[in-house]
């Protein structure tokens, strides 16, 4: 249910752009795009690693059977970053105007205003999250996601289509409107999660209290409150405000400078490439259409099998967190959680690379011109690799953190973003538009030779290369035969249909091959989903 969950939420997030694109063109993803890397900037400045930090610290308390104080850190914390979050909600809606104007396109300033009431509700829900998944309790979450992604799409898209009647910005206007309330529905969604699960927790209590006191005769002279708490021990050391956000904001520091380095990259480089291509001689549209295609289609095409790998990292931050707490080897949950993560990264950056143009003028055929698909398919073909590099960096990232070393993938990351922004202006001179493709892919390349070599050090994952060849054998195998089918099948079939046979005979073949070649493994399988002792439901 939880995977089921998960992975439809994060489909329906991804595939969010594939019908906007269609409806707002090159140009308005453009616009859609300039706001995004921004917004994503000032999430992290009001949320920041708010919820990894919550889900690191609650899961240590619960691990040394401290699960009571857990409450208070999530109250704690939801003050806390409401406020913050309505202060950066007022900065934005007074500088919005100046904002787009910097960024190359002033008509991004109406989708702004749009945008800004979703920081508040966004900072809400990641302290629900962190504290949910600090309990090793993900349903919560993973309904929220679901009911969130579902409401943008369903929302955002009408919205964008009824609104394009009155100029493309408003049609931008349109699909962010429908982001701010789905991040509302989550927060709701995530509220009344806890405020049944409190209720339901406290009945429980009170049941066994009563039960327990009348076995053992005790007098009638009693309180609710007491018996509420009855478990807990007789003396607890009371821990203050200020020591709790010391302890949470200890964890959230690192990883909200790690998580505002790639917003960061893309403001700068929203700022960097429209402006660019205009000093270079396109216009405006031209520039915001090529910016849009880099940063929509493809983007949206490279981040759809990213965010179903992000899974396995969510998951296997709090396993890790728990396993290195109680001193207990954390090497074969690492290492299950790699190989399943390749096991879903490489097939989906080979079938990107073969299938780019297939899949470009299937799903954007009607929304960007021919020029425009010439230019997705090749910035697309570029980009492809980074669904394995992206993969490989986030499962080092939850392993470090998990090992309270959350600092280091910030700092691969700051040094890898350095390197962007100047590989980002070199290659624009020379390249133009292919240029920050080629220039996120190193980007990538250094984050991931930096994070294995960071990991490493830690321990020593059974990830060997004659795995990573098998893995890679199966995808190659499976995928080419797929491609030699729809040749086959193409002149008896419509191209839709044909390419839906390719991909269903590629997906049954690799995943015979993967277990004739022992890539799956059920005892692996078995370790990785595996609950923990420390398991505690809200």
């Amino acid at each position: 249910m939880l995977a089921l969950c998960s992975v439809v939420s994060k489909i329906l997030g991804a595939s969010f752009r594939i019908p906007l694109t269609n409806i707002l063109g090159a140009e308005g993803m453009g616009i859609y795009q300039i706001v995004f890397p921004l917004y994503a900037v000032l999430l992290t400045l009001s949320s920041g690693g708010l919820p990894v930090a919550i889900s690191r610290v609650v899961a240590t308390r619960c691990a040394k059977n401290q699960s009571d104080s857990s409450g208070k850190i999530l109250c704690v914390a939801l003050i806390a970053m409401t406020i913050i979050g309505f202060l950066i909600t007022l900065i934005v809606l007074i500088f919005h105007r100046a904002i787009a104007t910097v960024q190359g396109n002033h008509l991004a300033s109406l989708a702004y205003l749009g945008i800004a009431p979703a920081i508040v509700f966004v900072a809400v829900i990641g302290v629900f999250r962190g504290y949910f998944q600090g309990k090793q309790n993900l349903l919560p979450s993973s309904i929220s996601q679901l009911v969130e992604q579902a409401t943008k799409l369903i929302v955002g898209i009408s919205l964008s289509i009824n609104f394009m009647q009155y100029g493309v910005e408003f049609a931008v206007l349109g699909a962010v409107l429908g982001v701010t309330l789905s991040e509302a529905v989550a927060m709701i969604v995530l509220i009344l999660f806890f405020i049944f699960g409190f209720i339901s927790q406290k009945k429980s209590r009170l049941t066994q209290s009563v039960a327990t006191h009348f076995d053992m005769e005790v007098s009638l002279d009693w309180n609710i409150d007491e018996f509420a708490n009855s478990d807990k021990p007789l003396q607890t050391k009371t821990e203050s405000v200020k020591s709790i956000l010391k302890t949470v904001y200890k964890v959230a520091m690192p990883v909200s400078i790690g998580a505002l380095i790639l917003p960061m990259t893309q403001v700068v480089d929203s700022i960097i490439v429209i402006n660019f291509l205009i000093s270079g001689g396109a216009s405006r549209a031209v520039a915001t259409a090529q910016y849009g295609i880099v940063n929509g289609p493809v983007s949206s095409l490279i981040n759809l099998p990213v965010v179903m790998t992000m899974a396995i990292a969510i998951a296997l931050l709090p396993k890790v967190t728990d396993a290195f707490t109680r001193g207990e080897d954390t090497h074969d949950i690492v290492s299950t959680a790699m190989r399943q993560g390749l096991l879903l990264a490489m097939p989906a950056f080979i079938a990107t690379l073969l299938y780019a143009q297939d899949i470009m003028h299937l799903l954007y055929g009607s929304g960007l011109s021919a020029t425009e698909l010439s230019q997705g398919v090749q910035i697309l073909q570029i980009s492809a690799v980074i669904i394995l590099y992206a993969t490989i960096v986030q499962l080092c990232t939850a392993v470090l953190q998990g090992y309270n070393q959350a600092a280091k993938p910030a700092y691969i990351l700051a040094m890898g973003a350095v390197v962007k922004i100047a590989t980002t202006v070199l290659l624009l001179y020379f390249l133009g538009i292919y240029g920050v493709a080629i220039a996120t892919v190193i980007f990538y390349i250094i984050a991931v030779i930096l994070n294995i070599y960071a990991v490493r050090k830690k321990m020593n994952i059974s990830i060997f290369a004659k795995d990573i060849f098998k893995i890679f054998i199966a995808s190659l195998v499976s995928i080419l035969t797929g491609l030699l089918v729809k040749l086959i099948v193409q002149n008896y079939l419509p191209n839709f249909a044909a390419l839906a046979v390719a991909i269903f005979i590629s997906i049954a073949l690799y995943l015979y091959l993967c277990i004739l070649l022992g890539c799956i493994l059920k005892e692996e399988y078995k370790i990785f989903t595996k609950k923990t002792n420390s398991t505690v439901k809200v």
